[in-house]
């Protein structure tokens, strides 16, 4: 998983739901689409921020692909998408698009996606109109969060050891530390 697959994920979600004509969407980092800086664009549009991933958990899977000699981390990532839209019908339009993240089929789309996305709190619409100039503008935005699957491959290997096999064990734990092992290692078959 990657942040272009979730960002793909999210803009195609927005573009296809809601009922604005010529909604421009975009990542608020970017000013002008595909840009780093430059105008904004004409309203209405909609910007895409993310937050996250949380970190590593314990209960994450740590493993070891022999065939691929790598080690992968996989488990839950926690991130929040800020949805925000500019114009006049921003708070009709986030309402809609929040209203919409409880459908199946938008269930459906965002779990099936490459991201593998599951919605855990669809947050607040809120009015987040601003002075602008010497006016306001019209602004809404909502908070989602989010669950998806992250599998990160740890790098290749430049060597590895057998360290897998059996030992027979003869003695006692005292405390979670072993006091006696004794016997050959087996190797496995």
């Amino acid at each position: 998983m990657t942040l272009s697959k979730l960002k793909d994920a999210w803009y195609r979600f927005c573009v296809d739901n809601t009922s604005l004509d010529n909604l421009t969407v975009i990542f608020s980092e970017e000013l002008a689409p595909g840009t780093s800086q430059g105008p904004r664009p004409a309203k209405p549009y909609l910007t895409l921020r993310f937050s996250g991933p949380m970190a590593p958990s314990p209960t994450d899977d740590f493993r070891y692909d022999a065939v691929e000699e790598k080690f992968e981390l996989s488990g839950l990532r926690e991130y929040t998408v800020s949805i925000q839209v500019f114009g006049i019908e921003a708070m009709d339009c986030i309402a809609e698009i929040q209203t919409k993240l409880s459908l199946p089929e938008v269930t459906e789309f965002f779990a099936s996606h490459k991201a593998q996305i599951g919605i855990v709190d669809r947050g607040s619409v809120m009015n987040v109109t601003e002075l602008l100039d010497t006016g306001f503008e019209a602004r809404a935005a909502v908070d989602v969060r989010f669950y998806t699957t992250s599998d990160d491959p740890e790098g290749p290997i430049e060597s590895t050891e057998k360290s897998i096999g059996k030992v027979e064990y003869d003695g006692t734990v005292t405390n979670g530390k072993t006091q006696h092992i004794s016997g050959d290692v087996e190797e496995p078959t």
